[in-house]
């Protein structure tokens, strides 16, 4: 997949301490939040505060690479996200 032109523009590192954090009956494991565009920008960062506030994450996109490295960044701020690629789109 050929990558976008970024204007030499970068995504800001999602910080654990940047994360607002919501008690709410409703957040936990057994609700699921699908995401798309979960492999870059505002659906990356979507993806990763529901999974720090305890919902099942179910995120879609046609980049593969970029939606491992979204789970992988959820992992390691300790959120829980699973990454399903829409191949139909490319």
């Amino acid at each position: 997949m050929k990558k976008p032109e970024t204007f030499g523009l970068q995504e800001p590192e999602i910080k654990i301490e940047n994360i607002l954090v919501v008690k709410d009956r409703y957040f936990h494991p057994r609700h699921v939040a699908v995401v798309t565009g979960a492999a870059s920008g505002i659906g990356r960062a979507t993806a990763i505060a529901l999974g720090i506030n305890g919902l099942t994450v179910i995120g879609t996109d046609i980049n593969e690479e970029g939606g491992k490295e979204t789970v992988k960044i959820a992992d390691k701020l300790g959120g829980e996200s699973h990454l399903h690629q829409n191949r139909s789109l490319q």
